[in-house]
């Protein structure tokens, strides 16, 4: 790639991953090179803070390759300029994922505040809810629903959001998460429990549940 700022000619064209075509490679490589000189253009001196070697920019570029390979060359830039203009600070791959991801509109995945409302308002058990992706189930687990339940929407949000934007990234990079193991739930008996019996299936359900 072009290390912008630098005096090499030629772009260094890396490994995308294995399903991109050539042209789309080539596309995404021109996209990246493009950015990098948006970014050493409004942020310079932090710019050759972060990059002050060919090396390292070349580094950095590999990175974006690898990590934004699954968006498209114009999504690549519009996230690139949104992150600009709002921003003192140059974008992090995490950043770059998030908003592209946000501007994408081509992923399964809900968006942050929808899979907010949804585990909020999932039925229980919370494994046998039909989830719109096992995202936002992992995010409302990691969050705890407990404390999702009971705590106001400003408290509860800006800890959903931060675990499920780290899921939408692992699943964005090729990551597959677990499926959810559905809880059987127990039948119906006419023969009535014992009081130590009712104490352990209280614990038990309590546990699976999250209470």
């Amino acid at each position: 790639m072009i290390p912008a700022g630098h005096p090499e000619e030629n772009a260094e064209r890396s490994k995308a991953a294995p399903e991109a075509s050539a042209e789309q490679k080539a596309k995404l490589v021109d996209a990246i090179n493009e950015c990098f000189e948006l970014l050493r253009i409004n942020y310079q001196h932090l710019y050759f803070s972060a990059y002050p070697e060919v090396d390292a920019v070349n580094a950095a570029k590999r990175l974006w390759l690898e990590g934004l390979s699954n968006f498209s060359a114009d999504t690549i830039r519009q996230a690139t300029h949104e992150l600009i203009k709002q921003s003192d600070y140059l974008p992090t791959i995490s950043r770059m994922i998030r908003k592209s991801t946000e501007l994408s509109g081509s992923t399964e995945l809900p968006n942050a505040h929808s899979a907010y409302v949804e585990a909020c308002n999932a039925s229980s058990p919370k494994q046998n809810h039909p989830w719109s992706h096992p995202a936002v189930y992992y995010a409302g687990k990691q969050s705890d629903w407990f404390f999702l339940a009971n705590n106001s929407e400003n408290r509860t949000f800006p800890i959903f959001k931060a675990n499920y934007e780290k899921l939408c990234e692992k699943i964005l990079c090729g990551e597959a998460l677990p499926p959810i193991k559905q809880l059987a739930l127990p039948e119906y008996s006419e023969t009535p429990l014992s009081k130590e019996e009712n104490s352990e299936r209280m614990t038990e359900l309590r546990s699976e549940l999250g209470i």
